[in-house]
Formats: structure tokens, C-alpha cells, sequence
């Protein structure tokens, strides 16, 4: 009986397939490897307290960072205090719902 697919073709296909999946693996483990012993590092070294406490000092890096890190804190707060509030806010729209 014939299934119509060539099994060969197919065959190739997948090798090719998996040749660029490794390539890409290999390619993502240097970038990781690179940013392990590299940058973490540095960013590292830059980030540490005596940097921080040093108001006259900051640089434009500095300043930047600060805003980041506050957005990033806003943002988790805001997801944190809508997790807590979901409950309530099920239990009460239920409750609407019903009246």
C-alpha cells in the first residue's frame, strides 16, 4: 500500500532540520558562555554599593539604572498587589452577579 510521502525526502528534511537546530544550540551556548564570564562580571563590578552611595558621582549609566530598576519594581508591585486582590475581586463580581 502506498502512503503517498517519500521517506527519504523526509528523512533529508529532518536532518537538515536538526543541522540548523545544533548550529543554532552551539551558537546560543557561546552566547551564554560569553555573557556568563563576561558581562555578568563587569555588570557586576559596576552595580556594587560603593558606586551607589556616591550621589555626586553618578553618571548617565547610574541614573538610568535607577529608572529601570524603579519601573521594574512599580511593575511587580502592581502584578503582586493583582494577584492578592483577585480573589476579592472574583468573590465580590460574584456576588454582584447573584444580587
Amino acid at each position: 500500500m502506498e502512503t503517498g510521502f517519500d521517506l527519504d525526502e523526509e528523512n533529508v528534511r529532518i536532518g537538515l532540520l536538526v543541522g540548523r537546530v545544533n548550529q543554532g544550540l552551539r551558537k546560543g551556548e557561546g552566547e551564554f558562555n560569553r555573557f556568563r564570564t563576561k558581562l555578568l562580571p563587569e555588570f557586576d563590578s559596576w552595580n556594587q554599593w560603593e558606586r551607589w552611595k556616591d550621589f555626586k558621582n553618578w553618571d548617565l549609566k547610574g541614573i538610568t539604572a535607577l529608572v529601570l530598576y524603579i519601573f521594574v519594581a512599580i511593575i511587580s508591585c502592581q502584578r503582586l498587589y493583582a494577584v492578592v486582590r483577585a480573589p476579592l475581586r472574583d468573590r465580590e463580581r460574584k456576588q454582584l452577579t447573584e444580587a
